[in-house]
Formats: structure tokens, sequence, C-alpha cells
């Protein structure tokens, strides 16, 4: 059960979210934008489809649908509308071990795949295909990557990613960096 609000600025960045998985743009999200967004990543990174990193990927994201489906889908469409999407990060936000236990694991799946070359960092190039595969140019994330590399070595290390994924969701504060994560609100 939920014990906090999100306030206007979490509902902010929760919003950007959601548009990065309403992958049609029709203001829910059902599968047919996972299997999009599976398909834009592909194209993307070059995986072939059934390749590990193909599947490691789909797999993921199916699971983070299925657990959207099976917690918030109140009127069972198979759809998730905004509100339903704010009421699943509710509970997800509500404390950092929710956050630990609900939101982290999606990043611990997802951070290996995006690494294209194993090196425990994303690079520029990864980041940008990150982008593109969501639908986002690669101008933003050209932006965004310069302000998410914290010690401007020219990549993004897993303490970056997993610092600023975790401010995007948690952080108040909305001068971090990790509020760009997903694109500018």
């Amino acid at each position: 059960m939920c014990t906090t609000m999100l306030t206007d600025f979490q509902k902010k960045k929760i919003a950007r979210l959601f548009q990065f998985y309403d992958a049609n743009g029709n203001g829910v999200i059902e599968a047919e934008d996972i299997d999009e967004i599976a398909q834009q990543f592909g194209q993307e990174f070059g995986w072939a489809i059934a390749s590990p990193e193909d599947r490691k990927f789909r797999a993921t994201f199916k699971q983070f649908w299925r657990k959207l489906i099976m917690s918030v889908d109140s009127n069972d469409d198979q759809k998730v509308n905004l509100e339903e999407f704010y009421a699943a990060y509710e509970a997800s936000l509500s404390s950092e071990e929710n956050y630990e236990t609900l939101v982290r694991p999606f990043l611990d799946n997802l951070f290996p795949v995006i690494d294209s070359d194993n090196d425990g960092a994303w690079s520029k190039d990864d980041f940008i295909k990150f982008y593109r595969g969501f639908r986002s140019s690669s101008e933003a994330a050209e932006r965004n990557f310069k302000r998410l590399d914290l010690n401007s070595d020219g990549v993004l290390s897993k303490e970056e990613i997993y610092l600023h994924f975790h401010d995007f969701h948690m952080s108040q504060d909305e001068q971090v960096a990790g509020t760009v994560f997903f694109g500018e609100l």
C-alpha cells in the first residue's frame, strides 16, 4: 500500500517516462508499445532478432510490462494510462526500499545490454542509441550526455548511470543531473 503521494516534480518526471514507454503516442502503454520499443532498440544497436542481446532486452521489458499490468491495470483492459502509471510509481517510489526492490532491478537487467562493449560503462554512442531507441533525438542525447558525464571522461560509468537513474526517480532537486536521464522535462 502506498504511503506517500508523488510530488508535482515527480509527476513531471514520471510523465516524461510515460512518453518513453508510449511508443505509438496514443496515450496508453500496451503490449504493442513494448514490442515497438524492442524493435527500435534492436535496430539502433544492430541486434539480430533472437540474439542474446535481443532476448535479454525483450525479457527485461516484458517483465516490466507484466509487473505494470498486474499492479495497476484496474479495469483489465491490458492498457496503462498515465493515471495508472502514476499509481504504479507512487507505490514504487514511496521509499528507498521500494525503489531498490521494484525499480532498480529494471536497470540491473538493462545496463549490461546497453553496454555494447561490456566495459562496465555506456559510451556516448551507447547513450545516443539508448535515446534514439526511445524516439528521442541524437542532439538531445549528446546534450544530456555532457550533463550526465559528471567526471567528463567521455563515458557514463555504471556508478554514474545508477546514480542518475536513482536521482531521476527519487530526487526532488530539479537541478540534479539525473533529471534529464530520460530527456528534458
